[in-house]
């Protein structure tokens, strides 16, 4: 599914892009017992995820962009 809005917060933004009605979405996929892959890219900060659920929980990926403003990086490395 490829949507703008992100469908549930992002854990690196301060704000709230979300978008209205994004958990009952991702509830909805999850019911129909498929596995989904939901794609957004609104803000254009890579991150990826499993949305809050069991095993049929989409799989959230935040699509980044060449053309984005940069961000910190994010995570740890040795």
């Amino acid at each position: 599914l490829l949507v703008h809005h992100h469908v549930r917060r992002h854990p690196w933004l301060a704000d709230n892009s979300q978008m209205v009605g994004g958990e009952e979405l991702t509830e909805l996929l999850r019911e129909t017992g498929k596995q989904w892959l939901v794609v957004h890219g609104h803000r254009h900060v890579p991150f990826l995820s499993y949305a809050d659920g069991g095993a049929t929980s989409p799989i959230v990926l935040s699509a980044g962009s060449v053309a984005a403003k940069p961000y910190p990086i994010r995570g740890r490395h040795p």
